[in-house]
């Protein structure tokens, strides 16, 4: 059976490193991920769990394909998430992740947890709008 992959985004503060989805500085409603080369909004949930506030994208690879996602506020391009995903059938079928990367902003990757910790100034994030 094919288990397509998950991808999960924090977005926070640099400095003090509070999460700004959990702290309302961003508004879910004016938060959208836009796939550049299917020219598509894509859908999203918000993981409330133990309070960690995560941005989840779900099914990556059902198919082979390649996504150049935009994480847009209020029309505010914030950063891109780049991700080419290969499906395999050898012993069993499977999704492979040829590459994955944040692009246009300082962030760090978790493996043990599969969280990308996106790293914003509030400060000056705050001044935008």
């Amino acid at each position: 059976m094919l288990t397509p992959q998950q991808f999960r985004f924090e977005i926070t503060d640099s400095v003090s490193g509070v999460n700004l989805v959990a702290n309302k500085t961003i508004d879910l409603d004016s938060l959208v991920i836009y796939d550049t080369i299917s020219e598509k909004i894509i859908s999203y949930r918000i993981i409330t769990d133990y309070d960690l506030y995560l941005i989840h994208i779900p099914g990556i690879g059902n198919i082979s394909e390649t996504k150049n996602l935009e994480f847009r506020y209020r029309n505010f391009y914030l950063f891109r998430f780049y991700v080419e995903a290969e499906v395999k059938d050898e012993d069993c079928i499977y999704t492979k992740i040829n590459k994955a990367q944040v692009l246009d902003s300082k962030y760090i990757y978790r493996t043990e947890y599969n969280i990308y910790t996106i790293l914003f100034n509030k400060e000056k994030f705050d001044s935008l709008f």
